[in-house]
């Protein structure tokens, strides 16, 4: 026996606690309404407890046993053993698809073909956990490819703003909670993440949102920062890094202290030693710097053109080789003989007509042999040429970048006999 300020209240309604009344009840007033306590009984077998004085109209609320029960579509159709809360019509159950209070468990169905819109529900006020996955998600596939947990957090992701939005958001507060399998969720708050590993759940990027002055902070064991990233994506490495593929950097690379490259080191573009370059072993430059050229017997002239024009023009030069020569017989023939031959023929030669895309080398006479050539070509940044004068002043001026320099000033660059 209870009361109720509420005239309309019938056999089959839904009730919770009215905070009005002394031993007081209500129509529920909401989805999942945490404070519904039975049904308003319509036979029932026994009754106990009595109204108090005040009371406005004395009701019977059933808090055990078989009792109907008016319910709705809200949540979908409601079988047998479907789990039954409060709905957002009030006085009015529906089937209780995640956790929050549960009156009862339904032992006939509805699905909106009956006349009236009642089930028979066993009378079980508790905490309901919700329903199994495959009977809250529409279409789960448990033999899908994509596993159930990506497509329940698909589901859930999708339909979040709907749930936020909701005035009946369920609630669980307890101490700890240990799931034996997975705990799918779309969004996770927590002070401390203890965890073996971290991976997409769909494949995808993984993303760390930082706002403000804040910074994703990895430390090691003593507790100092390892490396950090702050909100404008800057890294910062306080211990060794340590790279097992390819580094790539779409900005600046700085680096203050020492650099040690193990392997192969490519810059496709100018790289620029504001300190000089010391370098142990072998130097090894592309092919435009350096190569051989050949006279041939009867020839005055060779020219040698860059498969990539430089920026301005380079410094070039170029030296004639006493090489190796092959007799008929097919031995090689003794290198002081051909040295004299050569130093005797008085072979005089220069570097004319450089310019940014190849030079020639010319010989006073024609060649009496073929002659082979070593030459180099150097590209100088802020290249200079010096004008001796009359007076024993040079002037030294600068060359623009991409300009020859005029005609006065273009270095004439000969060779000395033998060298």
């Amino acid at each position: 026996m209870y009361c109720t300020n509420d005239p309309s209240l019938i056999s089959g309604d839904a009730v919770s606690i009215d905070p009005t009344l002394q031993a007081g009840v209500q129509k529920t007033t909401k989805a999942y309404d945490p404070d519904a306590i039975g049904i308003i009984s319509t036979d029932p077998g026994l009754v106990m407890g009595k109204t108090e004085e005040s009371c406005a109209k004395p009701v019977l609320v059933a808090l055990a046993g078989r009792v109907p029960l008016a319910v709705s579509l809200e949540n979908g159709p409601i079988k047998p053993g479907d789990e039954l809360t409060a709905s957002s019509t009030p006085g009015v159950a529906m089937k209780a698809t995640k956790a929050g209070t549960v009156i009862g468990q339904a032992l006939t169905s509805y699905d909106g073909t009956m006349p009236a819109a009642m089930v028979v529900a066993f009378v079980q006020n508790h905490q309901g956990s919700g329903q199994a996955l495959t009977d809250f998600i529409p279409g789960l596939q448990t033999d899908s490819e994509v596993p159930a947990s990506q497509q329940a957090l698909e589901y859930l992701v999708a339909n979040k703003d709907k749930a936020v939005a909701s005035q009946t958001v369920s609630e669980i507060t307890t101490d700890r909670v240990t799931a034996g399998l997975e705990i799918i969720t779309p969004s996770v708050v927590t002070d401390a993440l203890t965890t073996n590993s971290i991976g997409s759940s769909g494949g995808g990027d993984i993303s760390f949102i930082l706002n403000g002055q804040n910074k994703l902070v990895v430390k090691g064991k003593s507790g100092a920062p390892g490396f950090t990233v702050d909100a404008s994506g800057n890294a910062t490495f306080g211990v060794s890094l340590t790279s097992l593929g390819d580094i790539e950097s779409k900005g600046g690379l700085v680096v203050n202290g020492d650099a040690l490259f193990g392997g192969k080191a490519t810059f496709q573009k100018l790289a620029e030693f504001e300190q000089g370059l010391s370098v142990t072993g072998h130097t090894t430059l592309g092919k435009d710097s350096g190569g051989m050229a050949m006279i041939p017997k009867g020839g005055t002239r060779v020219t040698i053109t860059f498969d990539t024009p430089y920026d301005h023009t380079p410094v070039a030069s170029a030296n004639l080789l006493a090489d190796q020569t092959l007799l008929p017989d097919g031995s090689v023939e003794d290198p002081t003989i051909k040295e004299q031959r050569l130093l005797s023929a008085g072979y005089s030669y220069l570097i004319s007509n450089i310019s940014n895309k190849g030079f020639t080398i010319v010989l006073n006479k024609k060649a009496t042999e073929d002659l082979q050539f070593s030459w180099s070509a150097l590209a100088i940044s802020g290249m200079t040429s010096t004008v001796g004068t009359t007076d024993g002043v040079s002037n030294t001026t600068s060359l623009q970048t991409g300009s020859p320099a005029p005609a006065s000033q273009q270095p004439t660059q000969l060779a000395q006999e033998g060298q």
